[in-house]
Formats: structure tokens, C-alpha cells, sequence
């Protein structure tokens, strides 16, 4: 039988505690307190927790570190702006389309085309909207994206594709 990692460390713990009895309770008390907290760094670390970016009428929020071939999802959320006659697009820059494949957007645009290697998508709407982008990473690395609401400047985010 092969011992495991958790085996050799019970075995230690168990006998540092009937080697000394009195020692042993503190250490399990600040070995308790410090465990949760190691959970949250390194490759325990929590990789779905969303971040948000925002430009001057787009908020942008994404899963900074994703998987390959694994879906993640861009929620975008729209802000009043006077003019947009109840239209506005959705520009999704050249560098996103490289290493993600765009899978689904909800609500569907009304129209999509293609220029200068980025891709517009309009929709119907005005006020407070939300759209969501379903990506799917197709290269390992970390991705610089841009994503441009209207005429506004671009709001840049990054993603990194682990394997």
C-alpha cells in the first residue's frame, strides 16, 4: 500500500500529540485558524471569482482566469446615454477573437458585422441593459481584450487560459 501526503502528515501530527500532550493543542489551534486562509492563495485559490472593469457606459464583469476549451461568460451591463435612439453596438476587439471563440451572446444582436478585424454587434434597447458573451478560450496564455460600447473609448480587461 502506498502512503499518501494526508497519511504521512497524520501520522506525524498524531504522534507529535501523544509525544507531548500539552504542546500539541495550541498548534492545532493556530494550524486550524491558519488553513482556511491557505485556501484562498495559490492553486487552492477560488479561480471564479468575477472582476469588474468599467468604461464611461459599459461595466464589464469577467473570470479573470479561465480553463482551455471551457466556456466563460463576459456580463456586460449598459448605462443611460442620451442619443442612442434605442439602439446601441457592442465592439469586440481583434486580440479577444483571436484567442476566444465567441459560442453565444444573449440577447441576440439585432445585427453583427465585421471591421478591421473586430466584430460590431448592435442591439435593440435604451437605458439600463445587459448583454452576456459566452467565450470559449482557445490558446493558453494571457489574452489583452477590449470591448467598446458605442463611440465610447475602449475598456480594456485581460484573461489568462490555464490548461
Amino acid at each position: 500500500m502506498v502512503a499518501t501526503t494526508v497519511d504521512i502528515v497524520w501520522k506525524r501530527i498524531h504522534a507529535f500529540a501523544r509525544a507531548r500532550p500539552m504542546k500539541t493543542w495550541p498548534a492545532l489551534g493556530g494550524l486550524l485558524l491558519i488553513a482556511p486562509g491557505m485556501l484562498t492563495i495559490g492553486a487552492f485559490a477560488s479561480q471564479n471569482a468575477a472582476v469588474h472593469v468599467s468604461g464611461l457606459n459599459l461595466d464589464v464583469a469577467y473570470a479573470p482566469t479561465v480553463h482551455l476549451r471551457q466556456p466563460t461568460v463576459l456580463s456586460l451591463s449598459t448605462m443611460s446615454v442620451f442619443g442612442n435612439k434605442g439602439h446601441f453596438s457592442i465592439r469586440v476587439g481583434q486580440k479577444l477573437l483571436q484567442n476566444f471563440s465567441i459560442s453565444h451572446i444573449t440577447p441576440e444582436p439585432l445585427a453583427s458585422y465585421t471591421e478591421r478585424g473586430e466584430s460590431v454587434y448592435s442591439f435593440s434597447g435604451g437605458g439600463k441593459d445587459a448583454v452576456s458573451i459566452t467565450l470559449i478560450p482557445n490558446t493558453l496564455g494571457r489574452t489583452a481584450g477590449t470591448l467598446q460600447y458605442g463611440l465610447d473609448p475602449p475598456v480594456p480587461f485581460s484573461i489568462t487560459t490555464a490548461p
